[in-house]
Formats: structure tokens, C-alpha cells, sequence
């Protein structure tokens, strides 16, 4: 490798030419100062920011607070009632020939028709959210499988509740 000349710096550059590099990269120290202040500034006006939103946040869980407790307590009530001693409404018992032939008919459908015959003849009159949950499916499926019984003439509809058709 050549020795730098006389006056020359290793990176190549004399220095002659340090003189007009100088001032250029006090240019870019100042904006880059400035780049530092400006963020900092920004930094600062987020944690006003942030300290105000923790603020109203604080406030708003006070509010709530007694709400929480009290639905707490509701739902703490219900679970201490076991399943099986809930009360559950039942349709009327369906006797043994009926029975069979909504079963055969449950077998000929399969899939969610069967569960909607099943829903009915264990629960009795449903509107279609019953339905939903009882069938534990979207509510599409419950439309779907109720027109299908309807048009097969299976099924009653009247004031929104939906019931199967008297053998």
C-alpha cells in the first residue's frame, strides 16, 4: 500500500480540502441536533398524551367499578346452580307412535333438520334464537332447516314461534 503523501490524510483527502469539509459537517451536526430536538419534543407531548389517557381511564374504571362487582356477583350466583337441578322447559311428553315416526323422519333428513325436530320435540314451541341455541348452530342454519320442514309440510310456524305439525 502507498504511503500517504505529505500533507495527505489516510482516507485520501489533503488538507487543503479539510477546510471545506469542515463547515459541511457542522451542517449535518446542526440538522441532526435539530432532527434530536424535534423528537424529543414529540416523545414528550406523547407521554402528556399517554398520562392523560391513564388518567381518564382511571376515572372510568371508579365508574364502572360497582357494575363489575355486581354483575360478578350475578354470574357468581348462577354458577353455583348445578345443570342438572336448572329448570328446563320441556314440551309435553310425545307418545311411543309419535315418537318413532319423528324419529323415522329424523333418520330420512339427518343433519340439522334432525336437530330441529329433536329441539322440538324435547322443548316444545321455539322461536328461531331457541332454536339457535338449542341446536347450538348459526342462525342460517336454523332458517335453512325450518323452510326445508316447512315445505315438506313438518312444521308450523305462528307468531314467530315455529312447532311440529299434530300427527
Amino acid at each position: 500500500m502507498a504511503q500517504p503523501l505529505l500533507g495527505e490524510y489516510v482516507d485520501g483527502t489533503s488538507a487543503d480540502n479539510r477546510d471545506n469539509i469542515v463547515p459541511e459537517l457542522r451542517r449535518q451536526i446542526r440538522e441532526l441536533e435539530q432532527d434530536l430536538m424535534g423528537a424529543n419534543h414529540q416523545i414528550q407531548a406523547l407521554e402528556r398524551e399517554n398520562s392523560l389517557m391513564r388518567n381518564a381511564m382511571t376515572v372510568l374504571r371508579r365508574k364502572l367499578d360497582p357494575f363489575r362487582v355486581v354483575i360478578a356477583a350475578i354470574f357468581g350466583e348462577l354458577d353455583v346452580i348445578p345443570v342438572d337441578e336448572a329448570v328446563m322447559v320441556s314440551a309435553p311428553p310425545v307418545d311411543d307412535r309419535k315418537r318413532a315416526v319423528w324419529e323415522s323422519w329424523k333418520q330420512k333428513l339427518g343433519g340439522k333438520p334432525a336437530d330441529l325436530i329433536d329441539a322440538l320435540l324435547v322443548h316444545g314451541e321455539m322461536n328461531a334464537v331457541q332454536l339457535r341455541v338449542a341446536m347450538r348452530c348459526h342462525i342460517n342454519s336454523v332458517y335453512e332447516a325450518t323452510a326445508k320442514l316447512q315445505k315438506m309440510g313438518l312444521l308450523n310456524k305462528s307468531g314467530g314461534k315455529y312447532s311440529l305439525k299434530q300427527l
